[in-house]
């Protein structure tokens, strides 16, 4: 029993050491623009500036926040997020209220998206003109973003923590996390990060899977930046070029 005790909380130990150093690197490299500066490089007229800046912005998120803690835990270590389930599957009405949490939060981000706090840092790809593919890129980049963060925050840290310490516990670590991640985006983002964290842990609880959490902050995320371009007059959307 000890022995097991103990294995469960290097995973955790190691689940945490691994947020703060992936960010670190995924901070870090993003601020040095490097995966930009060799786009840009080997494919010099691929993507307008604002396009550019986004999408190597999104892909190095990607690669640190997604696919490298994928293949540490995964890969590497074996963990299966089925395999902490301790819950019965969760029936259709938790699901029913996921679903209206995310269109609630759609028309929210919408409203927010009016707002001079949230234009000053959406949208992120920042191109005075948008185009369908702009959309596209946007949304795609967005989506498979959020799903390596969610992957990483409400499956392994979440799940690997709750099976090492119990529910309160993994709650504080999460939210701790999850709003230092925040800071280097602002203290409106940190703290904002909070209540947010909250409702994405209790939705992971509860579903067994952090695939709800995925859904809700995706749609969030989605609906920010094309409604903050689509509300501000400084962006135009245009069918053709």
């Amino acid at each position: 029993m000890k022995e097991i005790l103990s294995n469960r909380t290097i995973m955790a130990t190691v689940a945490v050491i691994a947020v703060i150093l992936f960010f670190f690197l995924y901070y870090l490299l993003a601020h040095k623009k490097l995966l930009k500066n060799l786009i840009n490089r080997l494919f010099p007229s691929l993507f307008v500036e604002g396009a550019l800046e986004f999408f190597s912005e999104k892909l190095t998120g990607i690669i640190f926040t997604g696919l490298l803690p994928f293949l540490l835990f995964h890969v590497l270590l074996g963990v299966r997020l089925q395999s902490f389930n301790i819950f019965p599957p969760a029936g259709n009405t938790i699901w029913y209220l996921v679903i209206a949490l995310a269109l609630v939060t759609a028309v929210t981000s919408f409203i927010s998206s009016k707002s001079a706090t949230v234009r000053e840092r959406s949208p992120e790809l920042r191109t005075d003109v948008w185009y369908p593919r702009h959309v596209l890129l946007a949304g795609l980049g967005w989506l498979f973003y959020i799903f390596g963060y969610e992957y990483f925050f409400r499956g392994i840290l979440w799940f690997l923590c709750l099976d090492a310490f119990g529910f309160l516990p993994a709650l504080a670590i999460n939210l701790v996390l999850y709003a230092a991640v925040h800071v280097p985006k602002g203290r409106f983002m940190a703290i904002g990060s909070v209540p947010m964290g909250i409702i994405l842990c209790l939705l992971s609880y509860y579903t067994g899977s952090f695939h709800a959490a995925f859904l809700i902050h995706a749609v969030m995320a989605v609906t920010t930046e094309i409604a903050s371009t689509w509300n501000n007059p400084a962006y135009q959307f245009r069918i053709n070029n």
